[in-house]
């Protein structure tokens, strides 16, 4: 089996989808060949009419497959049809999530996508920072790609023979995540490349990424990828032929849990994914201007991805990151219900098994100053959030244990003045009360200390 030079393919036998690196390309990517099973009645003039683009003629079927008589075939004899020699119909992805700016590069002209666009064979996605998109195509197989990726669908047809579909992914740049809905034959392919390795994969949940100039990195959740990584493709053909082979394929598979990183000479590095992160209790509900998550890796972790979407199947991601220590801040979000998925990341920057975990939006959150002025001592407070709002000032006098000095609750101004305090050391903080959508919820400040002289 020989396959191109150190590239990322991924042959998924029967979905669609398809990306390479430039118009000139396309064309080469419809490499290999359909066997097609006689049947009564078929001629190769027939199949060729039928089938084939008018620029092939059926003399080129008879001597590539050795036929003696063209009008007459044996029932069930196999015929190989290259598949650059079929006819096609093209078909359809549609976007059917996206955050931020997403651009379609189309015959060299770029617009703007939104939710509902159509995208076809020869486009290049390209995302933006802080932006994502999730694309859907005809049997339900979702490709989500996150910021700062650029990705082309080098192949996304249907053959008039059989029906099958090719499908073929180029990242360029970035990476992407996939679930593949089963596929239907052995003549559908899926396929999705990075310039350093080559995987074969069917109904897998699994993503990959071209880390730099020098490595390509494949992670496998759910199912196996077929990879062969000691081949070197010298021609489209020869890939083919490899590909068609199911069996030469599968000797090299990468299982569910593990991770694959390639390098341009020829390196790879494959190891067990690391276990998901956990995620502490307190992080469920998020109170704070921005988001506070703490989470808890496994060992040998160097870093964590973090995603959160609005949606437990992550079509619908809103924030991805990464981080070098446990405590992941990230920016604000209107209240509501949300997801977060977290990866370990090992030495080797490959992405563990993801956790995922639901957690609760509610702003509420409050600041609060103090000090000396003509009438005694005013504390002042800010409230971020929504709902009805009530605030308590607390004063303790010597120590934070012991009972209230002063206990004000039920207030709903922003300020209040204390006069005649005696001498000596106060600790006070301000609490809130928020009410809102039938659930109450209390924040509290850091307590502060004034001395009163």
């Amino acid at each position: 089996m020989k396959f191109f030079l150190n590239s990322i393919y991924c042959a998924f036998f029967g979905l669609f989808f398809g990306i390479i690196s430039s118009s000139s390309a396309l064309a080469n990517n419809a490499d290999g060949q359909i066997i097609y099973d006689v049947k009564p009645g078929d001629t190769l003039i027939a199949i060729a009419n039928n089938y084939m683009v008018k620029s092939v003629s059926y003399h080129n079927l008879q001597k590539l497959n050795a036929v003696q008589n063209p009008r007459h075939l044996p029932i069930n004899k196999k015929i190989i049809i290259p598949r650059a020699w079929l006819k096609y119909q093209r078909v359809d992805a549609q976007i059917i999530s996206l955050r931020g700016n997403v651009v379609r590069i189309s015959q060299g002209t770029a617009n703007n996508l939104a939710v509902g666009g159509i995208l076809r064979e020869g486009d290049i996605i390209r995302t933006n920072n802080a932006s994502y998109t999730t694309l859907m195509l005809p049997d339900r197989t979702k490709l989500s790609i996150p910021s700062n990726s650029e990705i082309r669908i080098s192949l996304l047809r249907q053959y008039n023979l059989g029906k099958y579909v090719d499908i073929d992914f180029d990242i360029i740049k970035g990476g992407a995540k996939t679930k593949v809905t089963p596929l239907k034959s052995k003549q559908d392919r899926y396929r999705i490349r990075t310039p350093r390795s080559v995987s074969a994969v069917r109904g897998t949940e699994f993503q990959m990424r071209a880390e730099d100039a020098d490595a390509s990195i494949v992670e496998v959740l759910e199912g196996g990828v077929s990879v062969d990584l000691n081949a070197v493709k010298n021609s489209d053909a020869d890939m083919e032929s490899s590909a068609e082979n199911n069996a030469d394929i599968a000797q090299n598979i990468l299982q569910s849990g593990f991770g694959l990183k390639q390098f341009a000479d020829g390196r790879k590095i494959t190891e067990n994914l690391l276990a998901a992160p956990n995620l502490n209790e307190a992080s469920f509900l998020q109170k704070n201007e921005k988001l506070q998550f703490s989470a808890i890796p496994p060992s040998q972790w160097k870093g964590l991805r973090a995603e959160i979407s609005a949606d437990s199947g992550f079509t619908d991601i809103i924030y991805d990151g990464y981080f070098d220590k446990e405590e992941i801040i990230t920016p604000s979000l209107e209240d509501g219900n949300y997801f977060i998925r977290l990866s370990a990341i090992s030495d080797n920057k490959i992405e563990g098994i993801p956790g995922i975990y639901g957690f609760k939006r509610r702003l509420h959150s409050l600041s609060a100053s103090g000090g000396k002025d003509a009438f005694g001592y005013k504390f002042k407070w800010a409230i971020l959030g929504a709902g009805k709002m009530t605030q308590r000032l607390q004063i303790f006098k010597d120590s934070k244990n012991n009972i209230p000095f002063v206990d004000e609750a039920g207030l709903t101004s922003n300020e209040i003045t204390i006069s005649d305090l005696p001498k000596g050391e106060y600790f006070w903080r301000v609490g809130s009360n928020q009410f809102l959508d039938g659930e109450f919820s209390t924040s509290w400040t850091e307590f502060e200390k004034i001395v009163v002289n």
